[in-house]
């Protein structure tokens, strides 16, 4: 049954009518509002790691200079993906861009701030000089089987965003996320459970420094259902395989961007991220998996397993590289150890013994 105006319920949106008075273990057992991912149709990805074309591929070949345009989502769904990343601005009568920048002028042959200008004023600006602004409903009714991560970007999207995702009926396709908190909230209520979101910074930051897994629970057990995150903010590492642990503990996945580097995407892969969203989508480490899945439909063999067996050969290669590198360091080690470090210790240890016995031998 659909609730008014918003997606259907999700079953066990409902929490416990009270809490109060019980022991930690209880409360654990009973909190069974909790949303986790594996509940929401958008994570299904066969158990297995799910690559993001971030706006398409926005360091890819052709889609240099081209983010977030259709010639950009159309090059990553050709390869095989079926996750794109994108963001969306709004126009000031409401018309929901596919868009990352507060304003046209970085990536468009016009300038204006886009919640200022109406779309009759926006649709003329190209991307690069070559391609127009994308909307979002143009990209769900493009390809029905992609799911997108949408990141709201300012304040007037909410409406907008909540209009175009039940007008496509796409409750299972889409996963939101921002920045902002209150925002993330607004689209939450609007949306209802039924709706992927991702954790906001505040939640983001709970699930990195609040101590105790009860406490984890009951601060973000409603909130989003992935941990949408760099490797580190400044000094602070925030994908450790601690953070990995906990976020997977709550029923929550970690999804990091934006990572470019193939060996950084392997030691990510290895430390358990369920997603990777990436501008490098010919990146052999993501390719892997996308194309496995199309080239098992087309044979009729089950996506799972191919992929099982993709993910262990990718595996066994970064062990190989692993014992390369390690013997290489020794011819490292042993250049500075013969040249300079034993040197300097017979200096410092052996010297003034070999002194006293000249003296003893030649001048005593």
């Amino acid at each position: 049954m659909e609730s008014t105006g918003g997606a259907p319920r999700h079953p066990g949106s409902r929490p416990p009518r009270c809490l109060a008075g019980l022991g930690p273990s209880v409360i654990l057992r009973h909190v069974s509002w909790v949303r986790r991912a594996e509940n929401y149709p958008y994570f299904d990805n066969d158990g297995l790691p799910i690559g993001f074309a971030h706006r398409g591929g926005a360091l890819t070949g052709a889609n240099v200079g081209l983010e977030n345009s259709m010639v950009a989502f159309e090059s990553a769904v050709d390869l095989g993906y079926r996750y794109l990343e994108t963001d969306v601005h709004a126009t000031s009568d409401g018309v929901l861009l596919a868009f990352h920048d507060r304003t046209l002028d970085r990536v468009t042959d016009r300038s204006g701030v886009v919640s200022r200008l109406r779309y009759d004023e926006v649709k003329r600006a190209l991307i690069d000089g070559r391609e127009p602004i994308p909307l979002l409903s143009e990209i769900l009714e493009r390809w029905p089987e992609v799911r997108i991560n949408v990141d709201a970007k300012a304040d007037n999207t909410v409406g907008p965003l909540v209009d175009v995702i039940n007008r496509q009926r796409a409750w299972d396709r889409v996963c939101v996320a921002s920045f902002s908190p209150s925002r993330l909230h607004r689209l939450r209520a609007r949306l209802g459970p039924r709706v992927a979101s991702s954790l906001a910074t505040v939640g983001v930051g709970a699930l990195r420094l609040l101590p105790g897994a009860l406490p984890r629970r009951l601060a973000l057990g409603r909130a989003g259902q992935a941990a949408q995150v760099p490797v580190r903010r400044g000094r602070l590492e925030i994908v450790t395989a601690e953070f990995v642990q906990r976020a997977h503990l709550l029923g929550k996945q970690v999804h990091v961007w934006t990572i470019d580097v193939p060996a950084e995407m392997g030691r990510l892969l290895d430390l358990g991220v369920d997603a990777v969203i990436s501008d490098r989508t010919d990146l052999p480490e993501l390719r892997g998996f996308v194309t496995s899945m199309v080239q098992a439909d087309s044979f009729g063999i089950p996506i799972a397993a191919v992929l099982r067996v993709q993910a262990k050969d990718m595996r066994v290669k970064r062990s190989q590289r692993a014992e390369e590198l390690a013997q290489k360091i020794p011819v490292k080690i042993l250049f500075p150890l013969i040249f300079c470090i034993l040197p300097t210790l017979f200096v410092v240890v052996i010297g003034p013994a070999a002194l006293q016995i000249y003296h003893a031998l030649f001048q005593g």
